[in-house]
């Protein structure tokens, strides 16, 4: 991988002595730049590159009419900028179904019994939600982890003993936006790509650089970097063919290729939501999952079965058991040493244990 290509996979930090804006308008310069020298410019025409400046220029005014305090604005503009990158949204999408399962892990001093406690926070205590990377305050919404590892990151890596686990299932097919491809993976899988579908996906990578930055100030109340990506929940929601979504953790080093399966989230939002309601009626329909299970004591069990994790298979993800592989290069971090050997971990068992030990229901 080029340097350049090195500094374009996700996840992205701002620079020490810039703000989010600043770093992100020089990130996606540097990634038009990359595409004129870099394999991807044989098939790319001048008009591409007037579209490519284009997209970069209306993010960057979608943050700047959201920082001036006009919102509402700045959803408007993103919707016609999605609209006037013109994607074959069919393209962009994946299906998951009853062939996949997700873990949902929750960290409480409670004792955890009904599936329900799982589940997207009720509607009757919106309050507590706040504004995270994808999320519209006070919406309830379901976020999923392709892995226990993966999950345990995003809750920022809590004491075990803390822990609840649960495994969700889809119960039908279930059509979301993927977002969850780096350029490291364009690059290696360039000639598996019809050309149409690859332009759209050079495209598509300027959201995917735009919201998969590393919040600057984690303890503060309102991140920059959360803007886009809150709004493209919003365009979810609103408009698109799509029921959710799915998108690369931040919080982990490293990328490769091969653990993009389980590097990744899914969060779904509630659709044709009833006030009245506790629970999303669409949601509870789409979703079995397991009681929730303490983490200590899934880890007191040996012997896992299979793991259900996710592998792309032409436009589908489905399930995959990774497995050790000792021929690769030395390790660069703990990412790389756990993907690399996750079915020695105990990570890998409990998503086996999730997945194959425990009842499958909906909640009441």
């Amino acid at each position: 991988m080029t340097d350049i290509s090195r500094l374009l996979n996700p996840p992205f930090a701002t620079n020490e002595r810039d703000n989010y804006y600043d770093s992100l308008s020089d990130r996606l310069s540097s990634y038009i730049e990359y595409l004129h020298d870099s394999m991807f410019d044989k098939i790319l025409s001048s008009d591409d590159y007037r579209k490519f400046t284009d997209i970069r220029k209306g993010i960057l005014h979608v943050l700047r009419q959201y920082l001036s305090g006009h919102s509402g604005e700045a959803y408007k503009e993103l919707e016609d900028l999605l609209d006037v990158i013109s994607f074959d949204w069919r393209g962009m999408g994946y299906t998951i179904d009853s062939e996949n399962s997700f873990i949902r892990i929750r960290s409480t001093s409670d004792v955890l019994n009904k599936r329900a406690e799982m589940f997207h926070v009720p509607f009757d205590k919106r309050q507590l939600i706040s504004k995270q990377r994808y999320s519209i305050e006070g919406y309830p919404c379901l976020y999923l982890a392709g892995c226990a590892y993966t999950s345990w990151l995003e809750l920022n890596r809590p004491e075990f003993n803390s822990i609840w686990a649960s495994s969700f299932r889809p119960t039908k097919e279930l059509n979301i936006l993927d977002m969850s491809f780096t350029l490291n993976s364009l690059e290696e899988n360039y000639s598996k790509y019809e050309v149409k579908r690859l332009k759209d996906l050079l495209s598509l990578y300027f959201l995917v650089i735009t919201t998969s930055f590393r919040v600057k100030y984690p303890f503060a109340y309102f991140h920059e970097e959360y803007i886009i990506s809150g709004l493209l929940l919003q365009w979810i929601v609103l408009k698109s063919p799509f029921v959710g979504l799915r998108y690369l953790s931040t919080k982990l080093e490293y990328y490769g290729a091969d653990i993009l399966w389980c590097a990744s989230n899914v969060v779904i939002p509630p659709r044709n939501h009833d006030h009245i309601e506790k629970y999303n009626r669409f949601l509870k329909e789409s979703f079995m999952l397991t009681l929730p299970q303490h983490w200590y004591v899934l880890m007191s069990y040996s012997n896992a079965g299979s793991v259900a994790c996710l592998e792309r298979r032409g436009d589908f993800f489905k399930e995959k058991t990774p497995i050790c592989n000792p021929g690769k290069d030395t390790p660069k971090n703990l990412d790389d040493v756990i993907f690399n050997n996750y079915n020695a971990t105990w990570f890998y068992n409990i998503d086996g244990y999730l997945r194959s030990m425990f009842e499958m229901d909906f909640i009441e």
